[in-house]
């Protein structure tokens, strides 16, 4: 069962309150009979059974006068319907779609405003983009900010968002990520895991024959001046330097 947006307003503008009783009816009927892009299939003898009533198709012509659209002897269109249920009008929404499709095969698209926003969208629309914001973030920004919201100061947002970026956020076999701020906690312990994995060698400044291959975070002290053993890298560094 279709469920359509309703002008309470109509019953106080000056042209619907001088129709007859009838034609009233029949206009709130005529609402109810076109299709989603306004188009009614005009069928008198199955409105007067319906309504049970007796209807003049020339007498409602004339006091309908702009509110409907000749489109042929067997169609009708209602101008104001598709701007009232849509507004404006987005190639990209589904539900938009097909009303453009029928008003361009009538040529009536003037008679709509085509826009790039999207007012309405369909359940399944919304269920998606809701979970394709879950699956990823949709730019940068937008993980730096979750970082800076929940102060997470050991995450690189760069490195984070292009290491997912290019691997089309998924993890373990490809498996597509179901939320991406979960993954801001493996990926911490990740990067803990792969600092404290890192072997490197250090030497004591005051004795280059002393010297030991430990984890990065490693303390370890010279056994002859008890001085705190560093990198080596970082010694031959100093020595350039000063060359």
């Amino acid at each position: 069962m279709a469920k359509r947006f309703t002008d309470t307003d109509k019953w106080q503008k000056l042209w619907f309150s001088e129709l007859p009783p009838k034609y009233k009816l029949f206009w709130i009927y005529l609402l109810d009979m076109v299709d989603n892009a306004g188009i009614y299939d005009v069928n008198f003898k199955l409105a007067e059974f319906q309504l049970g009533m007796e209807l003049d198709y020339d007498q409602i012509i004339k006091d309908f006068g702009k509110y409907i659209v000749k489109v042929k002897d067997t169609k009708w269109f209602i101008p104001k319907f598709v701007e009232f249920q849509y507004g404006e009008l987005n190639p990209a929404n589904k539900a938009h779609l097909s009303v453009i499709n029928k008003l361009s095969k009538y040529n009536l698209e003037n008679y709509a405003i085509m826009g790039h926003t999207s007012p309405l969208n369909t359940p399944k629309d919304k269920i998606k983009r809701k979970r394709e914001s879950k699956r990823k973030p949709k730019d940068l920004a937008e993980v730096k900010e979750y970082l800076k919201e929940k102060n997470i100061k050991d995450v690189d947002a760069l490195k984070f968002f292009s290491f997912y970026e290019t691997n089309g956020w998924v993890q373990g076999k490809n498996k597509p990520i179901k939320n991406w701020k979960m993954c801001i906690n493996t990926w911490r312990s990740t990067e803990e895991e792969t600092k404290s994995s890192v072997q490197i060698t250090f030497s004591c400044p005051n004795h280059p024959e002393i010297s030991r291959t430990a984890s990065k975070d490693t303390w370890a002290f010279c056994p002859i001046c008890k001085e705190r053993l560093v990198d080596i890298d970082k010694i031959k560094l100093e020595k350039a330097i000063k060359k």
